[in-house]
């Protein structure tokens, strides 16, 4: 059925949007984020390859994908890889989220709102790194027998006014297990002294003898994982100084979660 309008008089006077005025607002009070954007890893392999006699509901052909190689030195057998790594600006707001499973146990969300510029259109999937901000991490990793040990984030040096002066910090705490035992030692490890942070990773200056596997509680910026796209399409049409409308883009939001509650 086709429902077609009536004719109205429309020559009224408007206000448009300015798109200018959202890419200031950026520009000004946006934090500054390394982007890394998300695609599917070809790795995938037809079940047909493995052994499998799958097949899509209604497809006329065997069943694709969802078999990531293991060994793929690019996405690790996860199946996604991630691209064109680059800095911009995003203004980072609503960093809150619901209790629903807090009486039982359950993590808060860790979701944010990131609002970008129309050029930097993210995916599903993309990853956003926090550069201006820090939070603290907790992490216990097993020795690899090196004098380096990277952990999961890199380790970001904080400075702080404090009773006694400025004091700068990357690792908040650090203890240690027995290799042999499986028990853990009442000592606490001390950044400059047992250790120092460089290019991120823990650099080993006392090693602790027969130390089987370390506990670390450090800064690092957080990351964040694009989970939903409740503003992604944001265009609109504008006629400021031009005698007939305009298509304009404006800045995008989207919904993002932590890495390390969204991601194994």
């Amino acid at each position: 059925m086709l429902l077609p309008l009536p004719s109205r008089n429309l020559a009224k006077a408007r206000v448009d949007f300015s798109a200018d005025d959202f890419a200031t607002l950026i520009a000004q009070k946006g934090l500054n984020l390394r982007w890394r954007q998300a695609a599917e890893c070809p790795c995938s392999a037809r079940t047909a390859d493995l052994n499998l006699d799958l097949n899509f509901v209604g497809a006329n052909e065997q069943s694709i994908d969802n078999q990531y190689n293991n060994e793929c030195p690019v996405c690790d057998g996860k199946g996604i890889l991630y691209h064109s790594e680059q800095s911009i600006q995003g203004v980072v707001s609503s960093a809150a989220g619901d209790y629903l499973n807090a009486r039982f146990g359950g993590y808060h969300d860790g979701v944010i709102n990131i609002s970008l510029n129309p050029e930097h259109l993210p995916n599903f999937g993309d990853k956003f790194e926090l550069l201006d901000s820090v939070m603290v991490y907790s992490q216990a990793i097993e020795d690899n027998g090196q004098n380096t040990l990277p952990l999961r984030f890199p380790i970001v040096r904080r400075t702080m006014t404090l009773a006694g002066g400025d004091v700068t910090v990357g690792v908040l705490y650090a203890t240690f297990a027995d290799a042999t035992t499986n028990v853990t030692q009442a000592v606490e490890l001390t950044e400059g002294v047992d250790f120092q942070v460089t290019n991120g990773e823990i650099e080993w200056l006392n090693k602790p003898a027969n130390a089987g596997k370390f506990t670390f509680s450090y800064y690092a910026h957080p990351t964040y994982i694009c989970v939903a796209f409740p503003n992604s399409v944001r265009d609109t049409h504008i006629r400021k100084k031009s005698p007939v409308d305009r298509h304009a883009p404006l800045p995008v939001r989207v919904q993002c979660k932590l890495e390390f509650l969204g991601e194994s």
